[in-house]
């Protein structure tokens, strides 16, 4: 019987927000790919935990991308679905890493857990990369700089990794970004192409969003 020497390099990201502007997300996703890891982005809109075609169709998507972890972007807003989908992952997908970053894990990342094996905290960059180098090395996650974990009980917190000094390392992403996904309201999952993005995405898909700098737009 030959078996295969294949590092595996697929990575999950996936955004439960209400619309497809999900920039930090695809940062870290188009990060990924020039890296090349094989990132997939999912959106996931309309998940409910009682949507039964949904929750098959979302098992199926996992089981044939089997990715080396997964990532889960949210804000506050979507905290509830975050446990419930985290839930329904951990109990399909035991073996996979889950870590939640975003808005609301950087600012209150001890109501992550236990529904999420990792926290990260801001930017996830660089994150992402590390916890990918560490998971197909065989070496300790728990190292990862910008991580949140629980050991023996405790929450515990590793100092940040050091922020970008120059935001040209960062790639910017395609208008309609490769590689990436949305759940329908009937449960399939759909590459995302120039029609279903116009369908999908807000404004029709005319407009390019970007942050031209890092961290809250809202800041002063």
């Amino acid at each position: 019987m030959m078996t295969s020497n294949k590092t595996p390099k697929e990575i999950l990201l996936i955004s439960i927000q209400k619309n497809l502007s999900v920039l930090g997300l695809k940062y870290v996703h188009y990060y990924l790919l020039d890296k090349g890891w094989h990132s997939h982005l999912l959106h996931l809109p309309s998940f409910a935990p009682n949507n039964l075609n949904s929750l098959e169709s979302l098992k199926s998507f996992v089981s044939k991308t089997a990715p080396i972890f997964i990532g889960l972007s949210l804000m506050s807003i979507e905290y509830k679905k975050a446990c419930e989908l985290s839930n329904y992952l951990k109990k399909y997908f035991p073996s996979i890493p889950i870590i939640w970053g975003g808005i609301h894990p950087t600012v209150d990342y001890e109501s992550c857990f236990p529904f999420a094996d990792y926290v990260c905290i801001g930017e996830g960059e660089k994150v992402a990369i590390d916890v990918a180098n560490a998971i197909v090395s065989g070496q300790n996650v728990n190292k990862v700089l910008s991580l949140c974990y629980r050991e023996d009980g405790q929450i515990v917190k590793n100092p940040l990794s050091p922020r970008f000094d120059n935001l040209d390392d960062i790639p910017f992403f395609d208008h309609v970004p490769k590689n990436s996904f949305l759940q329908k309201a009937d449960g399939t999952i759909s590459i995302i192409d120039k029609k279903l993005f116009r369908q999908e995405a807000r404004y029709q898909g005319r407009m390019y969003e970007l942050m031209t700098s890092r961290g809250c737009a809202f800041s002063r």
